[in-house]
């Protein structure tokens, strides 16, 4: 029994995750329109302006117009694309930071009591932290291990493709598989390590990292592998049921819908997961008996390297 409660421990996560979802309502439906409405509206001007670009370089190309001209359509295209990312990943960027925030507030109070004025304050002192988190990978024990695992699955698909039989096709699935469930573990870290660079405002990276590795210690990584594995597999889900609903009616006729459904679907995952991750933070929190601070968002700073502090 309670290794049944070990590995099903991420039901409770999910249960929590759910009752403080409607307790700053107004804010989670603003951050959820908000997270739907512009990149929407971001990806159908991508798309309006995207198009006759591609239609003048290809013109350009076809019917051996100078090379100067498709180079410029190229590079005007190419800055449209840059432009688009950067765009979407401040939107994306922001609205994650309000909902770690807005979850930390609904789980450690309880009730509809934040002001707006308080969470755009927040926002505005916390922004910079997850950059770190967002572009630098985590260099924790199992990372060179994942390193030398992706490239002996880079080869075993290399022989598979090139000489398939039953055996190198079942050894590039099987080494798939522990790639994968090695990469799940690993996102353990990076996932808790954002929500700390959100709530636990002036620590380096490497607190960051090292903060993180001591919450998952004692058993609590297990629920975090399982929260990540159930997530990923309801999106495989998700995505699957999409595609049978929709089937594969030519990706560049229908773009818009495909782009559409694509950006929608990971504004929603992230404010689901995001508060999942929240929670598994303050659990793990009370697992090592640290104290809870009730709706305190002037968090308290991480030193600079905790070094030997981790018990």
């Amino acid at each position: 029994m309670e290794k049944f409660s070990e590995i099903f421990g991420f039901l409770i996560i999910l249960k929590e995750t759910l009752k403080i979802l409607p307790k700053n309502g107004k804010h989670v439906a603003s951050i959820a329109i908000l997270a739907l409405t512009l990149p929407s509206i971001l990806f159908w001007l991508f798309i309006h302006f995207s198009q006759p670009l591609i239609s003048y370089a290809t013109a350009s190309y076809t019917e051996s117009l100078s090379l100067v001209r498709v180079l410029v359509y190229w590079a005007l295209l190419l800055t449209l694309e840059i432009v688009f990312l950067v765009i979407y990943g401040t939107i994306s960027h922001l609205s994650g930071i309000a909902t770690i925030l807005v979850s930390a507030n609904s789980y450690t109070i309880g009730k509809n009591n934040l002001a707006t004025k308080d969470l755009l304050s927040s926002i505005k002192r916390t922004w910079r932290n997850p950059f770190t988190t967002t572009f630098r990978e985590p260099r924790t024990n199992h990372s060179s291990s994942a390193q030398y695992l992706s490239i002996v699955m880079a080869f075993t698909i290399f022989l598979a493709w090139f000489i398939p039989n039953f055996v190198t096709i079942s050894v590039a699935i099987l080494v798939g598989i522990w790639f994968s469930a090695l990469q799940l573990y690993l996102s353990v870290v990076w996932a808790l390590s954002t929500v700390v660079s959100v709530l636990e405002y002036g620590g380096t990276r490497e607190a960051e990292v090292e903060r993180a590795e001591m919450l998952v210690e004692g058993g609590q990584r297990l629920h975090g592998f399982m929260l990540a594995l159930f997530v990923n597999v309801l999106s495989l889900i998700i995505f699957a049921g999409f595609w049978m609903f929709v089937g594969d009616r030519g990706l560049s006729q229908n773009l818009l819908v495909y782009g559409l459904f694509f950006f929608n679907f990971l504004s929603l995952f992230k404010i689901f997961v995001f508060p999942a991750y929240t929670v598994y933070y303050f659990q793990c929190k009370k697992f090592h008996g640290e104290e809870i601070v009730i709706g305190d968002f002037q968090y308290s700073e991480l030193p600079t390297s905790l070094g030997n502090d981790i018990p």
